[in-house]
């Protein structure tokens, strides 16, 4: 009789993090902007919304959005009021 070897299992791929997005802009500006969309997106989408809900991830989504578009097309950087809300969008969605 012969022999018969068990197959062995197969090895499957490692779960895998999804890539962080790279902001490919020159401006550094832009770049923390996009991060800051991104966060607040990721935090959205992952049900990590702040104690506003959806109207709080909207309003800041659309602020932060205003200040790329004016950097990118009118060449209009943010006052130092604008980055001091910008801060405060951060904090909110660590």
């Amino acid at each position: 009789m012969k022999k018969v070897a068990a197959k062995r299992p197969t090895k499957r791929p490692a779960k895998k993090k999804p890539a962080k997005r790279k902001t490919s802009y020159s401006d550094p500006t832009v770049n923390k902007l996009l991060g800051l969309k991104y966060r607040i997106n990721d935090a959205y989408r992952g049900g990590g919304k702040p104690s506003g809900g959806d109207t709080d991830a909207k309003y800041d989504k659309d602020f932060v959005m205003g200040l790329i578009h004016n950097i990118r097309k009118r060449n209009d950087y943010p006052t130092k009021i604008q980055l001091i809300e910008c801060n405060k969008i951060w904090k909110k969605y660590e």
